[in-house]
């Protein structure tokens, strides 16, 4: 009996069907690869004993100066933070928090879309404020500084008192976001100076300083520079080289100079980004984040669009009115790995990812539902939040919480090119590496005996305990779903495949 090998590169590759992807692997769920083998996601327990008030939309960890871990949670309307192994609500008062649901109302959506008169219902608007609505966060020591962009205040958390709200400042503007340079400037984008708001504006304290931003002084390190944008700063992100600063439609970078500039900023390129979430900080001093152009990738003073072979899939899954307002990306810290978040077409929370594996150069996909995510380091695994206002701690274990995964776990072929098309062909049998762990994948088969015709579903199989897995499969051509069987570490590696001439049909 001789078998036919069927080895398949690592990533997904969506070219038209999967009958138009011979060779490559067409969709999956909660899987990854790990040097050409495929593995499952691992699993995740929950950290919140109750569900917060509202969704995650953003977290944040660090370490504090005796090695102890700071973590902060910013909901749509609550800010809290891991106090006691509990989850303590410290939002400050009269804070404006950064609510990003659209409202609807009159005069908002595509003109003439709905009748003259009639009030929008709530998801329909298309508003610029509500795309920007954003918690950011800056390390500044043991402490943290933060702001909403809906209230513009910057606070000042300390973390010696973990129980205490954070204060907000006087001194510094009002501005859409916070970042901390490593030169140990504030560095603010948007600033309101004197009543008047700077939109193309980015500004900087004193060194060292979290009260001095006289910039008119000759004897402090405080500046600012006006920048020509086409759209309004809204974020800021740290990065090797200095500090990226975006706008809805370009991308900036603030370099340090020295006296008496301080900073010089040059524009990278012009590339629209979705919601500042969506933006993930990666691999020291990297940077991913979807556009409605591409995957663009900051790296070494460059940002460029990266090649994405699932990126028209994920386009035309991308719900075009909450996409922008929910879609968000971090590391995972445990593995080489960027994730992306969106909304499908009809969802209005997150329920899809793409995973980027920026060492071994693939992308896969899956779906899970997700607000929020925070990647390992700090914390001692990835941290991601959900709509619902629970917080979970992924890579741990191989369950859902506590509840089975199982047939959730899976990976799918293209087609598999085992024959010309010219003549049917039967699988009698196939034999799958998977390290030794018996019966832990199942396979399920599906074929066509015509380009266009109906599909055909054989199995799914269960592996004898031998490791031969006895099939039935009668195609002119076939892929392969591999399903998970046990919540547990398992391998899924080259299939070879009993293949001989079947009957005509």
């Amino acid at each position: 009996m001789q078998f036919m090998p069927i080895q398949l590169p690592p990533g997904l590759e969506r070219n038209g069907s999967p009958y138009d992807s011979t060779g490559r692997f067409w969709d999956m769920n909660l899987m990854r690869w790990q040097s050409g083998s495929a593995r499952p996601v691992g699993g995740w327990v929950r950290k919140t004993g109750t569900p917060l008030a509202d969704a995650v939309r953003r977290m944040h960890a660090w370490r504090k100066n005796q090695g102890e871990l700071g973590t902060l949670i910013g909901t749509e309307t609550k800010l809290y933070v891991d106090f006691a192994n509990d989850w303590l609500d410290i939002t400050p008062s009269g804070i404006v928090p950064p609510v990003n649901n659209l409202e609807g109302g009159y005069g908002t959506g595509p003109y003439g879309a709905l009748a003259y008169g009639t009030p929008r219902p709530p998801g329909t608007s298309t508003a610029f404020a509500p795309l920007y609505a954003s918690w950011s966060f800056a390390n500044w020591g043991e402490d943290v500084l933060l702001l909403s962009s809906r209230d513009n205040r910057l606070f000042h958390y300390i973390g010696d008192t973990p129980d205490v709200d954070p204060v907000p400042m006087a001194e510094p503007p009002l501005s859409n976001a916070v970042g901390v340079t490593d030169e140990r400037h504030v560095m603010l984008v948007g600033p309101v100076i004197s009543g008047t708001y700077y939109p193309y504006r980015v500004c900087w304290g004193s060194r060292e300083s979290l009260t001095d931003f006289d910039f008119a002084s000759v004897t402090n390190s405080a500046g600012f520079l006006d920048l020509q944008c086409t759209s309004p700063l809204n974020y800021i992100v740290r990065v090797k080289e200095g500090m990226l600063l975006f706008t809805s439609t370009e991308v900036f970078l603030a370099r340090y100079v020295g006296m008496p500039y301080v900073y010089g900023v040059e524009k990278l390129a012009e590339m629209p980004m979705f919601h500042p979430y969506s933006i993930a900080e990666f691999d020291f001093g990297k940077a991913l984040w979807p556009s409605n152009r591409g995957m663009q990738i900051y790296a070494g003073g460059v940002a460029q669009t990266v090649q994405c072979p699932i990126f028209n899939d994920i386009r035309i899954d991308f719900s075009l009115t909450w996409g922008p307002t929910r879609a968000h990306s971090g590391a995972n810290g445990n593995f080489p790995e960027v994730w992306t978040f969106w909304p499908s077409l009809n969802a209005t929370e997150c329920d899809r990812y793409a995973v980027f594996n920026y060492l071994e150069n693939w992308w896969g996909w899956g779906y899970l539902s997700r607000s929020a995510v925070f990647p390992s380091g700090a914390l001692r695994r990835p941290y991601m939040g959900s709509a619902d206002g629970n917080i979970y701690e992924h890579e741990n274990g191989w369950t859902n919480a506590g509840i089975p995964i199982l047939g959730d776990r899976w990976l799918e072929t293209g087609a598999l090119g085992i024959g010309d098309g010219s003549a049917v062909v039967d699988v009698k049998q196939a034999l799958l590496a998977t390290n030794d762990r018996k019966q832990s994948v199942k396979m399920q088969f599906f074929g066509r005996y015509a380009p266009d015709g109906a599909e055909r579903v054989f199995g799914p199989y269960t592996p004898r305990l031998d490791g031969y897995t006895d099939t039935r499969v009668n195609c002119r051509e076939a892929r392969v779903r591999y399903i998970g069987n046990i919540d547990e570490l398992f391998e899924v590696g080259n299939l070879r495949l009993d293949v001989s001439v079947g009957g005509g049909r």
